[in-house]
């Protein structure tokens, strides 16, 4: 777990034009942040507003100058990226996995023969004669 959080880590990719991207990104962003706080009479104006323009000139005149931040920013989406993963699953699983097997089960539906029978000489389950078409093996979707 860790050592893929940390390959992953180390396979962000921080070219010149990968610098730029995030500082323009980012840096825009802030900075429509600034705007929109400033047309609404916020008073959190500079704290985006340095920030974003910041950003967006370091992207014009020195790009690697952003490797650290964007190092960090891209670290903290990963990690983010992990845990999301994560919660989305279990939500999904939680959500329409489990009720599923529930209503399957109270309705006596089995997927499978879970039980074990000693006489038996195989578990296979014999399809019934005749119905399979060779248009049926052409389009089965």
């Amino acid at each position: 777990m860790v050592m893929h959080i940390l390959e992953e880590f180390k396979s962000i990719s921080s070219t010149r034009k990968d610098l730029r991207s995030f500082g323009f990104v980012v840096g825009g962003v802030l900075t429509a942040f600034a705007i929109i706080s400033w047309y609404r009479g916020g008073h959190s104006t500079s704290v985006f507003g340095v920030p974003g323009i910041a950003l967006v000139i370091g992207a014009l005149l020195m790009p690697r100058a952003l490797l650290p931040l964007q190092k960090v920013w891209m670290g903290l989406a990963v990690m983010l990226g992990w845990v999301m993963t994560r919660v989305i699953i279990s939500t999904l699983f939680f959500v329409i996995v489990t009720p599923t097997g529930l209503l399957m089960r109270m309705m006596g539906k089995k997927f499978l023969v879970q039980s074990f029978d000693k006489k038996a000489i195989s578990y296979w389950e014999r399809r019934p004669v005749g119905i399979w078409k060779k248009e049926n093996y052409e389009h089965q979707f």
